[in-house]
């Protein structure tokens, strides 16, 4: 009895506890933007299924060894958790887990049946990928054909009208080309604010970007799967399954330059002899040196540059004069080349890919976190428009903050300017503490900056308690984790001399001065309460499904056990009569 008992606990913890493999997670939203490109390979699983939880690790092993395959073309490998999206499932006839299903550019080929042997499901993929895209195949050395003519796709936004988008045209619309979505709730004051601007904007873009919007109190489901947390939120979308928060200045002008800029062409071809050109014109560039843009790597540079929203702007060449010129080595089969300063000399950072025909899941990833981690220049001021890029960029840079007047303002950034082509040269360079080479992927990136003090005096005052003077303040700031440094490592205040500023930067990267921390008492107090009730939410959300079923099959165990023991109880069909009113 006992033995039993502890028995089934650990078989229902084992039971709940397990969980299958994570590769690349569909949803309802993303499900057919993701798999309308290219090879997918699905697994229909659900985290309470013990045959998906022994397959697990072989899903895994799967993954890893398609991923390094060089057969064409190639197989991506996703994953539909049935527990939390069963309409998905359910749209798609799942009637078991685990169920692998083939599609192809988005249509069903075939299910993979029967054991599930690492040489099955090799052989499966094999014999049903299908024949190579044409773009994947290599060159032939014959002269290429003339090119066939192309079809422009339809223009978007004809009436020039803001578009009111529900969840059932909401994929269809994201999905015929790029848009800009506005979530709202109709009380919104700022909303109500926006809100003709936004038909301003929508009549600016007429014919080319789909100008949208969203009621959040009519459609609620669909704005928190877009995780939209205030109104309004502004969403610019790709047609590749990317989006991007826009916020920036709510200008009429500044609207239509961020919406131009993001829908212009992603990738545009550059000459050896237009490139210094092309740098000096811009704060930030990046050079892809790529032997086609049509082949399987162009089309992951392309929706690696979808992701930045022409910030900033990615060229291409062919050019084997640019790659000598750079010194790209012969091991890399493609190049990526970062640009700052406006100076086309050397780059400051390098992504050397190796993949020829078509890069792998590794390298996609890889270049995507690349890509975001050099988009900033070396200086520049903080701006309303700015101000999100730099101070929280995924790689998290330290930002070295000058609080000035207008009247300091030249000279600031002339110093400031100067000091980070300095500070580039000190570090071989790249522009990133602890970097040795402009190859090396490691070190902290840092971007140096000045600030309106007049315009931003409170928050400069609020959140490092410094104020524009004679002697202009200046701090390093970790804005991620709220915190920065005001001194060097001897104690003194930061100046800008490079000197000082150096030392700070170096300590800062390297750990050995203490920072301070942004927030006051009762802010640290409320964020990790926040922090706490956050973890104990998530914790709840995550194992709510797992705990419920915990408690079925504990109630089922206790009944059984009930039912033995205590219900289960022999009845005598002749009971014992009392001795009382016998006659005998």
């Amino acid at each position: 009895m006992q033995f039993f008992t502890i028995a089934a606990f650990v078989a229902v913890f084992a039971f709940s506890s397990a969980l299958p493999v994570q590769t690349e997670s569909l949803t309802p939203e993303n499900f057919k933007l993701i798999t309308e490109h290219g090879v997918w390979f699905i697994e229909y699983f659900s985290p309470y299924c013990a045959h998906c939880r022994a397959f697990a690790p072989d899903w895994e092993t799967l993954g890893e060894e398609v991923s390094q395959e060089d057969k064409l073309p190639k197989v991506h490998m996703a994953q539909v958790d049935c527990a939390v999206h069963g309409d998905l499932c359910e749209s798609h006839d799942v009637k078991g887990y685990p169920t692998m299903r083939l599609y192809r550019d988005g249509t069903f080929v075939e299910q993979f049946k029967g054991s599930r042997s690492m040489e099955r499901l090799h052989a499966f993929l094999n014999f049903r990928r299908g024949d190579p895209y044409p773009e994947d195949k290599p060159a032939e050395p014959e002269p290429a054909p003339a090119p066939p003519e192309v079809t422009a796709p339809p223009p978007l936004n004809l009436d020039g009208e803001v578009l009111a988008l529900s969840q059932d045209t909401f994929l269809n619309t994201i999905a015929q080309g790029p848009a800009f979505v506005k979530f709202y709730a109709p009380w919104c004051a700022h909303c109500k604010t926006l809100a003709p601007m936004w038909k301003e904007l929508a009549k600016a873009m007429q014919g080319k970007v789909t100008i949208a919007e969203v009621d959040c109190e009519a459609h609620g489901a669909l704005c928190k799967s877009y995780k939209v947390k205030g109104y309004p939120t502004l969403q610019y979308f790709n047609k590749i399954d990317t989006r991007t928060e826009y916020t920036g200045a709510r200008t009429l002008e500044k609207l239509i330059a961020f919406v131009d800029q993001a829908s212009a062409p992603l990738l545009q071809t550059v000459t050896p002899e237009e490139l210094d050109a092309v740098v000096r014109e811009n704060e930030v560039v990046y050079l892809a040196l790529l032997h086609s843009v049509d082949g399987g790597v162009g089309r992951t540079v392309r929706r690696s540059a979808a992701r930045l929203l022409g910030t900033p702007r990615v060229y291409t060449s062919s050019s084997e004069a640019l790659r000598t010129h750079y010194g790209v080595p012969h091991s890399a089969k493609w190049a990526v080349l970062a640009f700052k300063d406006r100076n086309s000399r050397e780059p400051t950072a390098a992504f050397y890919g190796t993949a020829t025909s078509a890069a792998t899941p590794q390298e996609k990833s890889a270049l995507i976190e690349w890509m975001f981690a050099n988009r900033l220049p070396l200086s520049a001021e903080l701006t309303p428009d700015n101000f999100d890029m730099v101070m929280n960029a995924p790689h998290s840079p330290l930002v070295v903050i000058a609080a000035v007047d207008s009247n300091q303002k030249d000279r600031v950034s002339t110093v400031m300017s100067e000091a980070a082509l300095a500070w580039r040269a000190r570090t071989s360079g790249t522009g990133r503490a602890g970097a040795t080479s402009v190859d090396d992927p490691h070190g902290r990136g840092v971007v140096f900056t000045w600030m309106d003090a007049r315009r931003w005096g409170d928050w400069l005052w609020r959140m490092y308690g410094i104020k524009a003077g004679d002697d202009i303040p200046v701090i390093i700031a970790n804005h991620q984790d709220l915190l920065y440094y005001n001194t060097d490592p001897h104690g003194s205040p930061i100046t800008l001399s490079t000197t000082s500023l150096f030392s700070a930067i170096e300590a800062a990267a390297d750990g050995t001065t203490t920072p301070r921390s942004s927030q006051s008492s009762i802010e640290k107090l409320a964020k990790s309460l926040n922090d706490k009730l956050m973890a104990i939410e998530d914790f709840v959300t995550e194992l709510f499904k797992s705990t419920i079923f915990y408690i079925v099959v504990v109630g089922v165990i206790l009944f059984l056990l009930i039912k033995r023991y205590v219900l289960d109880v022999p009845v005598d069909p002749y009971p014992m009569r009392s001795k009382e009113g016998r006659i005998d």
